[in-house]
């Protein structure tokens, strides 16, 4: 939270969305800022066995983020544990989010089987960086799922859309057709 302060004073923070139960952060007592911030709500249901909000996000990190993304306001910042973060990572690049830091945690799984890294994703405005990094990601894969889709990926890369939303419809055509 202290590099998220810092950021903060210096005008760099927005808002943030915390990928994480609500008690595993300090947030406005070391962050001294009034800014919009979202927790995973991990309040017990009233009926037993069934579960909140941060028990389906770890259960279907992807799933819940996707499902999220439907109705989350513009964010500057996201912050999760290094776990969730590793099936999340192509997500997060494909809605123009690039890992800004890392702290540890814990030497051990802490309280609810928490992770021992947080890792803090910051939107960079950038589809270009985007495709670079999915490009590199794919750089070390060789079926030809992946040898098409990079192809989409360069010839994205050689003639950006501007409109995000045309961007995005291409990529997730590529990513389908690459798949089949």
């Amino acid at each position: 939270m202290n590099f998220l302060s810092r950021e903060a004073a210096k005008d760099r923070v927005k808002s943030i969305l915390f990928l994480m139960p609500c008690h595993a952060t300090p947030c406005y007592s070391t962050l001294h800022r009034d800014l919009p911030m979202c927790f995973l709500d991990c309040l017990p249901s009233e009926e037993r066995g069934v579960p909140d909000e941060s028990d389906h996000f770890t259960m279907d990190p992807v799933g819940f983020t996707e499902e999220l993304a439907n109705d989350w306001a513009p964010l500057s910042h996201i912050v999760l544990f290094e776990s969730e973060e590793r099936a999340l990572r192509e997500f997060l690049l494909l809605h123009s989010f690039k890992e800004v830091k890392g702290f540890f945690l814990a030497h051990f799984k802490v309280a609810c089987d928490l992770q021992s890294s947080v890792v803090v994703y910051a939107l960079t405005g950038s589809m270009r960086y985007v495709l670079m990094a999915l490009l590199f990601e794919l750089s070390a894969r060789t079926s030809l799922a992946s040898q098409g889709y990079r192809q989409v990926l360069l010839s994205l890369l050689q003639k950006l859309p501007e409109d995000p939303i045309v961007l995005d419809h291409a990529m997730l055509r590529a990513s389908a057709t690459s798949s089949c």
